[in-house]
């Protein structure tokens, strides 16, 4: 596995998400804010975006809509949970490239499905 795959993952520092990506061979760019993840997503090659909608300091619709403004093919899952807000499925259903977890899947299976998504992104390239 290349050992140049850099995840932006919009989520807490101790996130859960960034052990699963490496283990998978990904390189995790933990962002906490909104800002830092839009002004990394400018400035480096990234191959997927990983927003844990568990975290609450992260309106994920918002963060989503300002990733498509910067990037409009890149990969994008969406960490949900049982208190994810309803409204946020059918708002992303319409955003090209970007796929919702099952509430409260594991790290591990969120990270599988970026996987899925990235795998299906570059034969669609």
């Amino acid at each position: 596995m290349d050992s140049q795959r850099p995840v932006l993952l919009c989520a807490h520092r101790r996130s859960t998400f960034a052990a699963a990506l490496l283990n998978a061979g990904y390189v995790p760019l933990v962002r906490e804010h909104i800002e830092q993840a839009l002004r990394t997503l400018r400035h480096e090659q990234i191959e997927a975006v990983l927003v844990d909608a568990r975290n609450a300091g992260v309106d994920a619709l918002e963060f989503v809509l300002n990733v498509r403004d910067v990037d409009r093919i890149v990969p994008i899952l969406v960490a949900t949970s049982d208190e994810t807000p309803e409204d946020l499925r059918p708002a992303l259903q319409g955003v090209p490239g970007v796929r919702l977890t099952e509430p409260d899947a594991s790290p591990e299976k969120a990270v599988t499905g970026l996987e899925r998504i990235v795998r299906a992104s570059e034969t669609r390239s």
